[in-house]
């Protein structure tokens, strides 16, 4: 993607820009006198002015869109996105009320680094801006995390611990070698699919499960936790997918909604707003992944858990005080799995 490719590219996917892109071209009379950077500002503009009107419908389209341009850019492409993409974003929303870190949870995890990179420059920590420019051009999805030790400014520290909970991070890779090839290029091209369709999202079930320790060669399907925006309400209610994803080539596509009951939203809307990544796809975090997996309750779900445990990768305390908070109803199964791993070590 080069940079004359960007505008057209968020005009597709937020078809409501269209009039603010033609008011901007009308004031601009003398195409010659605009630059790429005052036309990648209406975009950042738009996603702020939308969010400031209550209208959210565009924007998982919009940092979807924000990923592809850094993960498809080349180095050009990527220096104008965060020049006159992110900083904009950050300088607006940073003058209204709700600040840009509303905008966070959006972000991708090329995104991430860029929008440390865009922080960096305000803070004049021109260095760390280009060494995490320079990791954001060479390094692959799976390292895409900044090295802790040269971030010392106490700003920046808070908002790359925002974007990088801390925590056992998901790892794709785990799966290679044990699970069927087709299975795993299923996963990445449905996660594509719902991401370009702005359906926020994140692999749970058995890829999850070995994303996180517990790689099985008997995973068969792709299971993603959604939320409301892939479903389209009708009239009469009925309900249907916004994106007809049931299968890619021969493997199973499965969607698991956030049901409408007190608390759920609570519990499990941020595994999908702003979850771990791995190689391009959102995982839901460790501890919703344990939530859905007791309250599912099913023998192999309480099994994949003992599995996880006996290999000691689920830090007990945090899903015990994440199930105390949340979901104390499901405590006493979790004592009982947690002792089941006991006895089976």
């Amino acid at each position: 993607m080069a940079p004359v490719d960007i505008v057209p590219a968020f005009l597709g996917v937020c078809p409501e820009m269209m009039t603010v892109w033609r008011a901007y071209l009308a004031f601009w009379v003398d195409a010659s006198a605009r630059g790429i950077y005052s036309d990648l500002n209406v975009i950042g503009d738009y996603i702020v002015d939308r969010y400031e009107l209550g209208d959210l419908s565009d924007l998982p389209a919009a940092f979807a869109m924000l990923e592809r341009c850094l993960s498809e850019g080349d180095d050009e492409t990527i220096d104008v996105v965060i020049i006159g993409i992110i900083d904009s974003i950050q300088t607006v929303a940073s003058n209204r009320p709700f600040g840009n870190e509303v905008f966070e949870h959006w972000l991708g995890p090329r995104s991430r680094i860029a929008w440390l990179i865009g922080t960096a420059t305000w803070c004049c920590e021109f260095s760390l801006a280009d060494m995490l420019r320079e990791h954001l051009r060479s390094a692959s999805d799976t390292s895409l995390i900044p090295d802790w030790n040269k971030i010392q400014n106490v700003k920046l520290r808070g908002i790359a611990e925002r974007l990088y909970p801390v925590g056992d991070h998901p790892d794709l890779a785990r799966l290679r070698g044990i699970v069927a090839p087709e299975i795993l290029a299923a996963a990445e091209v449905a996660s594509r699919t719902l991401r370009d369709a702005g359906v926020p999202h994140a692999l749970a079930g058995g890829l999850a499960v070995g994303a996180y320790g517990y790689p099985s060669s008997t995973t068969a399907e792709v299971t993603f936790l959604v939320g409301d925006e892939a479903f389209i309400k009708h009239a009469g209610g009925v309900v249907t997918l916004k994106v007809p994803l049931i299968a890619v080539g021969n493997v199973r596509v499965d969607f698991v909604s956030i049901e409408p009951v007190p608390g759920e939203a609570e519990r499990l809307r941020p595994a999908v707003d702003n979850p771990p990544w791995s190689e391009r796809i959102p995982i839901v975090p460790l501890t919703a992944l344990v939530y859905m997996k007791l309250k599912a309750s099913r023998q192999k779900d309480l099994a994949d858990l003992v599995e996880l445990l006996k290999r000691g990768k689920i830090e007990i305390p945090v899903i015990d005080q994440y199930l105390a908070e949340h979901a104390p109803a499901y405590m006493e199964k979790w004592q009982r799995t947690k002792e089941q791993a006991s006895r089976e070590e």
